[in-house]
C-alpha cells in the first residue's frame, strides 16, 4: 500500500517566489528544478507525474516535497555542509609569498617547495598547493644578485 504524499498549499508570495526561480537563467540549474517541483505539487500532482515532467527520481521529488513542507521557501536551499576544517589560514600563505621573495637560502639559487616547508616549519604538499593556487612557479623567478 502506498503512502499519501504531503498536499502543499502555497500562498501567493510563495507562488510568486517560487515562479521567479522557475523561470531564472542565472541560478543554479538544481533550484530552478526544486521550484519546479514545488510548482507541480501546488497544481496537486502525483510524485511519479512529476518526476517524469522534470526527469528526475520519484524520491528526489518527495525529498523537495517534504522539504517544502517543512521549511517552506528556505527549505530549498542545500543544507550547510561542514566540511573538513582549515589546517591552515592566510597567514601562512603571506607567509609563503614574502618568503620567496627574500634571498634564497645558502647553497641554493633559488627557493624551492621543500626549502619554503622547511623554514617555515609546514608540509611541503601545503606550500605547493598556495603556489599553485596564487600562479607562482618558483623555476621562473629570479633572484637579483648583490
Amino acid at each position: 500500500m502506498s503512502r499519501k504524499a504531503v498536499q502543499l498549499i502555497c500562498t501567493k508570495e510563495e507562488l510568486d517566489v517560487l515562479n521567479k526561480l522557475a523561470n531564472e537563467r542565472k541560478i543554479q540549474k538544481r533550484v530552478v528544478e526544486r521550484a519546479k517541483i514545488i510548482l507541480f505539487c501546488h497544481e496537486g500532482l502525483r510524485n511519479d507525474q512529476i518526476s517524469e515532467k522534470v526527469h528526475t527520481t520519484v524520491m528526489t521529488v518527495a525529498k523537495w516535497r517534504n522539504r517544502f513542507a517543512k521549511y517552506r521557501i528556505e527549505g530549498l536551499n542545500d543544507k550547510v555542509r561542514s566540511g573538513k576544517p582549515r589546517k591552515y589560514d592566510e597567514s601562512i600563505r603571506n607567509d609563503i609569498l614574502k618568503l620567496i621573495e627574500q634571498p634564497a637560502p645558502l647553497g641554493k639559487s633559488r627557493w624551492d617547495g621543500e626549502a619554503i616547508a622547511k623554514h617555515l616549519r609546514i608540509s611541503h604538499d601545503i606550500v605547493w598547493r598556495i603556489l599553485r593556487k596564487e600562479g607562482v612557479q618558483l623555476q621562473r623567478i629570479r633572484m637579483q644578485v648583490g
